[in-house]
């Protein structure tokens, strides 16, 4: 079985992700998926959310996670979520090691990202990561 895992962080981009490994993977091989929504913490340089903010955060991060989840079940692939803490691109790099992952899909634009092709988030992903990963546009 290959372990896939899914950052998502409630944006069109991760929705489209989550489709696609819905709908193209299982065909592919038998596929587990980890979603993970990370949440930035204090802990990360320049970074100062009060805790309405973190809490408002905290709580788009669980609907997506949801959301998320229900897609995949609904197309019959199996999953689970996981919130964490930290610095986005080197917790994801470090979940999907920890998870026994053999690749991260993600989108290529989250909440965070500018009007770049690439967001920074997935680009540091890129760099961060040992294994592959995919990107959905």
């Amino acid at each position: 079985m290959i372990r896939v895992l899914l950052p998502i962080d409630g944006s069109e981009s991760s929705v489209r992700a989550v489709q696609r490994v819905a709908r193209s993977f299982p065909r592919l091989a038998p596929i587990e998926v980890r979603l993970l929504y990370v949440q930035v913490d204090d802990a990360v340089p320049s970074t100062t959310l009060d805790e309405r903010t973190r809490d408002d955060a905290l709580e788009t991060g669980n609907r997506a996670l949801e959301s998320a989840a229900a897609l995949l079940m609904q197309a019959g692939v199996p999953c689970s979520s996981d919130v964490r803490y930290g610095y986005v691109p080197s917790v994801i790099a470090q979940c999907a090691k920890s998870m026994n992952c053999d690749g991260i899909v993600m989108g290529t634009r989250g909440m965070g990202s500018s009007d770049e092709v690439l967001g920074s988030i997935a680009r540091q992903v890129i760099n961060f990561s040992d294994l592959p990963v995919t990107l959905i546009k």
